[in-house]
């Protein structure tokens, strides 16, 4: 014979246990209590020419959580050679995108165009910034990935820091092609069919990637010498 029982006396006792629980943990008053983990301060190198990259159009593509310096460095960069260069986000951010330094937020990025109606737009060159956070919703956006698609199916120039490359396992961009990135992804990577280079930055025909914050001059420096090389082909 089944023995039947309630479950009501069960969750009387747990709700009477949760309301005279000591809270777990303690609220955050303040961001300065929030760890910044390492700080990256690496300067730009001053441009030998600020019209080097006159005319060059860029799109910087990020979302809510991307890491400070591979955001505002690559723009200081790309802007002081003379470079067009715009912050592209998803379409329920279209405004601006919380950057951080780990996990906390430092300061609001300014938007210029949301991925869809970026896709109506011309760009030389597609920056895709890291954070976790960041690429995660980078990478499930579907406007971003028909954007980064779309771009390099037209033999346009893709540049992937540190957990971005993930992006590029989203879009298929990876099979075949030697690439980097921080050591959370690699097993995406290869996984999705790269050859994973321990490198601080590995070009790869019209892909650049790197491995992080700390590569970002050499990272830049790939993407200079891409454009330079492309416009002198021309």
């Amino acid at each position: 014979m089944m023995t039947r029982f309630s479950l009501i006396p069960l969750a009387s006792t747990l709700i009477g246990l949760t309301a005279h629980a000591a809270p777990i943990g303690t609220p955050i008053q303040s961001l300065d209590e929030v760890t910044a983990g390492i700080e990256y301060t690496i300067p730009p190198a001053a441009p030998e020419s600020p019209e080097e990259l006159a005319g060059l159009r860029v799109g910087v593509l990020a979302s809510h959580g991307v890491q400070e310096s591979e955001i505002v460095f690559p723009i200081e960069y790309l802007r002081a050679r003379g470079a067009t260069v715009e912050v592209l986000v998803p379409a329920w951010s279209p405004d601006q995108v919380i950057a951080v330094q780990y996990l906390r937020p430092t300061r609001w990025i300014p938007a210029d165009a949301t991925f869809l109606e970026a896709q109506q737009r011309h760009y030389d060159v597609l920056v895709l910034t890291g954070g976790a956070w960041n690429a995660q919703v980078v990478s499930t956006d579907g406007d971003a990935i028909r954007l980064v698609t779309n771009h390099a199916a037209r033999q346009g120039l893709v540049a992937a820091i540190c957990a971005a490359p993930q992006v590029l396992v989203h879009a298929g961009l990876i099979k075949g092609k030697r690439v980097t990135g921080t050591d959370a992804i690699k097993v995406n990577l290869a996984n999705a069919g790269g050859t994973v280079v321990q490198s601080e930055v590995v070009v790869d025909g019209k892909l650049i990637t790197a491995k992080g914050p700390t590569s970002l001059p050499e990272f830049m420096e790939a993407i200079r010498l891409g454009v330079n090389h492309e416009a002198g082909a021309r």
